[in-house]
């Protein structure tokens, strides 16, 4: 019961609101720039599966997404 209350309806991620019911790889594709296909890369590079909800995010998993948005090319 306690996974129920950690789950999020809403994510901020990149100034965008994430809407956490929808899978993670096409609900991150909401944000401007981000498309199904660098959306489903990112998780597989930040080892997040790409069939959970996006409420079920970690904090320390949302982060790893963010960073590689912020620079997907790592230099």
């Amino acid at each position: 019961m306690s996974r129920a209350s950690e789950f999020q309806y809403l994510l901020r991620m990149m100034n965008t609101n994430v809407n956490g019911k929808h899978k993670v790889g096409f609900a991150l594709r909401i944000i401007k720039g981000i498309g199904r296909r660098f959306a489903i890369l990112t998780c597989k590079i930040a080892q997040v599966d790409v069939n959970r909800r996006a409420g079920d995010l970690t904090v320390d998993e949302i982060n790893k997404i963010s960073d590689i948005f912020a620079k997907p090319t790592g230099k």
